[in-house]
């Protein structure tokens, strides 16, 4: 059924393209913001999206970032349940989608293991940066083989996952690889699935539960939310919150996301942070 309401949609923007292409010479792309499957193990649900939209993609190109529903499990031969505890590894979607990488910005590889959904590509006045957004503890400790002793070291940013942090300098984080792309003339526009801002109701504001947590559940209930803040509830201090920190630094206005369900626009959000 979700793939028949894509379809549909699909067709009426592809419609909407035309009418638009009337009066205009812009040659528009699709991206898509994650959760193109529902269980990336799924090999024919790849299929299915790429089938109901294929009215839009034999004509234009698709940029698209890795959803937290597209992800399987460190076994990527295991079909899996479909529930979150299985959705750890974004390797399906490099089987899927593949972009060029210029290798003097950056290369997405850390022990011999590529990382997806972690590229830019270029306009003539813009860069658009996107990051993946959906590594877990568990890919970075199985997957990525990121371990110092006991401990699990976060890829996003280099430091040891819980309280008794330590900064390993023996790979390049994402942080430095998103850091490199960021370097340019252009103006910059940033794309994940779960961006580093949680979409907050007015009653939580209204309690005041907005200063405690960005990510929030019913009730006031913490979430981790997005793990480009971070990747796991133990985490606190340097290296946390390091996306929007970063966008801020450097002067990125605009960044586009998915997962919420919902439709939520801000004005540019500042962290209370000093860069020193």
């Amino acid at each position: 059924m979700q793939y028949q309401v894509w379809a549909a949609a699909a067709n009426k923007l592809n419609e909407k393209i035309a009418e638009d292409q009337k009066s205009s010479n812009i040659i528009p792309i699709v991206m898509n913001t994650g959760d193109m499957t529902q269980n990336g193990t799924r090999i024919n649900e790849w299929f299915d999206y790429y089938n109901a939209g294929h009215v839009l993609f034999s004509k234009f190109e698709q940029m698209n970032v890795v959803g937290n529903n597209d992800l399987c499990g460190t076994n990527v031969t295991a079909l899996g349940t479909g529930d979150d505890l299985g959705k750890s590894n974004s390797f399906y979607f490099h089987v899927f989608y593949c972009y060029d990488i210029d290798e003097s910005v950056f290369v997405p590889i850390v022990n011999n293991k590529y990382i997806p959904s972690l590229y830019y590509f270029d306009s003539k006045n813009y860069r658009f940066v996107m990051i993946n957004s959906e590594i877990t503890m568990i890919n970075c400790n199985q997957w990525f083989n990121l371990k110092d002793g006991d401990d699990t070291i976060n890829i996003y940013t280099g430091y040891t996952i819980g309280t008794n942090q330590k900064y390993v300098s023996n790979f390049t984080s994402i942080y430095t690889m998103v850091y490199n792309m960021l370097n340019t003339s252009k103006k910059c526009i940033a794309a994940c699935h779960e961006m580093p801002f949680t979409v907050i109701t007015n009653s939580s504001i209204a309690t005041g539960q907005e200063r405690f947590s960005r990510s929030l559940g019913p009730n006031g209930a913490s979430l981790i939310g997005s793990h480009c803040n971070q990747i796991d509830k133990t985490e606190t201090g340097a290296g946390t919150y390091w996306l929007s920190r970063l966008l801020e630094y450097k002067g990125v206005k605009l960044m586009i996301g998915g997962h919420k369900h919902t439709y939520a626009c801000t004005y540019p959000v500042r962290e209370y942070f000093f860069f020193g």
